[in-house]
């Protein structure tokens, strides 16, 4: 039990951590007063060449983040298998955290083999409606 309530502040702090250094940050550059004037349409134009947006076709842009978001869920899967594994390993033969290892190896690979799936299904219809991430 005393591994369980280590691990689960751990993991909290690990995902926030990675949380932050995964997005890009990106500063907006303060408009000056003779720009003042301009209207909102042409303010976020002007936003968007800063940062590089321009460009970018919004599918694209949804595209990236359901890849990002999918690759992120498949890498706590993986966490949640080898934390299972570690908790078989160290359960010194101990019935019920036995028991609760196999439960959440299980659970896991089924969670991962639902991500896989669905990764599938969002890239074929991705591609059927010919949405290419360039």
């Amino acid at each position: 039990m005393a591994l369980r309530s280590f691990l689960q502040p751990t993991f909290i702090y690990i995902l926030i951590i990675s949380i932050f250094l995964l997005v890009p940050s990106q500063t907006a550059i303060a408009t000056t007063s003779s720009t003042a004037n301009i209207n909102i349409l042409e303010t976020l134009k002007i936003f968007g060449t800063k940062i590089g947006l321009v460009d970018t076709d919004p599918r694209i842009i949804i595209v990236r983040l359901v890849r990002v978001a999918m690759s992120f869920i498949g890498i706590i899967m993986l966490f949640m298998i080898f934390s299972s594994g570690f908790l078989l390993m160290v359960s010194g033969g101990d019935q019920e955290k036995v028991k609760y290892a196999k439960r959440t190896f299980f659970n896991a690979v089924i969670g991962l083999s639902i991500i896989l799936s669905a990764y599938s299904v969002i890239s074929f219809v991705f591609h059927s409606f010919a949405v290419v991430d360039t």
